[in-house]
């Protein structure tokens, strides 16, 4: 018998999801509508098949959901490639067993024909035309997903549907502006001036300008710098005790840029803007540093409902 099975096959693809759920969660739990309209590129069904734990995503599945959730697609490829290698190894192992493998079909015995360098002439046929309705079906699939995607009735919330968490959490967040290449990694930029979403009117905070190290701008390698922001308290009551942390992990001086994990904020009181200065030391060598941040609580719990994260995207040149 295989070490591998079914149990140690879905361990595999349950770790791998989980680390897509985290990421989800640290961008504000976007909804799935919405994580397909910041790709662009994959429908909101493919967003929420990628993480039910029924099989591992694509490669090209996981960028795009990545990309939604605001992080470097890069970061996760060493995952993907393990959790990819080791279930094409379980499968090898449970076919060599004779058992069936939940996702590599077994090899089909070859055909003794006259010519055995290649495949017989019938199965180059048969796998053009599987080909061929294969590129037709998926046209039709794909049409009606777009067409449900398209239809502003079939996501529409009721005001008494929205008051729940539950059905917040459904609702379209404000949109980011497009990805943009940069040969080596992805730029974003932060949305224009909005508050944050919250289901208390009176805790609302709002983006004003970044003062300082601008998105998508070049900065030199090896320096320390200061990264500032301006907040606009547009709630009704003080907002105390507020602190921007980091999100993910810093992954060395080569790699990525140095921020401190928690930055506190002054108590900002109703219609109040203040300054909030970060120190800011940028890699030793050229890469694109893409940093996010969440304001929390003293408690260390988000300060607002489905937030979304301020960032700092900048090329380190």
């Amino acid at each position: 018998m295989s070490e591998f099975g079914a149990p140690e096959r879905a361990r595999i693809i349950e770790e791998f999801v989980g680390r897509l759920l985290k990421l989800r969660e640290e961008a504000g739990s976007p909804s799935f509508r919405a994580m397909s309209k910041r790709s662009g590129a994959i429908s909101h069904a493919t967003m929420h098949d990628a993480v039910q734990g029924t099989r591992l995503p694509s490669w090209e599945t996981t960028v795009e959901f990545a990309k939604a959730c605001g992080v470097e697609p890069e970061t996760l490829r060493a995952e993907w490639e393990r959790a990819n290698t080791a279930l094409l190894r379980s499968g090898a192992e449970e076919s060599a067993g004779g058992s069936a493998s939940a996702q590599a079909a077994p090899a089909p015995t070859p055909r003794k024909d006259h010519y055995s360098g290649g495949p017989s002439k019938s199965a180059v046929m048969f796998g053009v035309a599987g080909l061929v309705v294969g590129i037709v079906v998926g046209f039709f699939v794909l049409k009606i997903m777009n067409g449900s995607d398209a239809n502003p009735g079939a996501a529409a919330t009721t005001p008494a549907a929205a008051s729940t968490p539950a059905a917040a959490a459904s609702k379209p967040t404000a949109a980011r502006s497009a990805i943009l290449s940069t040969g080596t990694g992805s730029c974003e930029k932060n949305p224009p001036p909005h508050p944050s979403p919250s289901t208390d009117p009176r805790y609302k905070i709002k983006l004003m300008t970044d003062v300082t190290l601008g998105d998508c701008k070049p900065a030199p390698m090896g320096k320390k710098l200061t990264k500032a922001w301006t907040f606009k308290n547009v709630g009704s009551q003080p907002l105390k005790g507020l602190k921007m942390k980091r999100l993910g992990p810093y992954r060395g001086p080569t790699l990525d840029c140095k921020t401190p994990e928690e930055t506190p904020v002054k108590t900002i009181e109703p219609g109040e803007i203040v300054r909030v200065n970060m120190p800011f030391e940028t890699a030793t060598e050229r890469v694109d540093c893409f940093v996010r941040f969440m304001f929390i609580k003293p408690d260390g719990t988000y300060a607002f409902d489905y937030q979304q994260p301020i960032f700092v995207s900048v090329h380190v040149k």
